[in-house]
């Protein structure tokens, strides 16, 4: 008679693996700046946190860029709407440019650009 032999194995099974976040809706970037890497990727968090605090989800940051870009490619003149949010954008702009470039010296050269 053969004997049967069974193997234990006692290791939990491995979690499963979370899917890759989505890509971020739009994308900022610090340009014309001889910051080291952190102190770049800390002022563009800083310019993408205070741009959607004053105008609201990243996914509305996004799609008012693109309202915005889309009238200046086409050529059009811009509704009413699109004209006060033009001027949301500008606002929101500039203090976020403020936010992303406190405290960082000799800089004034630097710009934020931002895509979706």
């Amino acid at each position: 008679m053969q004997g049967i032999q069974l193997s234990l194995d006692m290791a939990p099974p491995a979690p499963p693996t979370a899917p890759p976040p989505p890509p971020p809706p739009y994308t900022v970037r610090l340009r014309d700046s001889d910051l080291g890497p952190s102190e770049r990727i800390e002022a563009e968090t800083r310019f993408s946190k205070v741009m959607e605090d004053k105008l609201g989800t990243p996914e509305v940051v996004r799609e008012t860029l693109r309202t915005l870009q889309d009238a200046e490619y086409l050529g059009r003149t811009l509704t009413d709407d699109e004209q006060a949010l033009a001027r949301k954008w500008k606002r929101a702009h500039l203090v976020a440019r403020e936010a992303g470039l406190q405290s960082l010296a000799a800089i004034s050269a630097a710009w934020f650009e931002v895509s979706a």
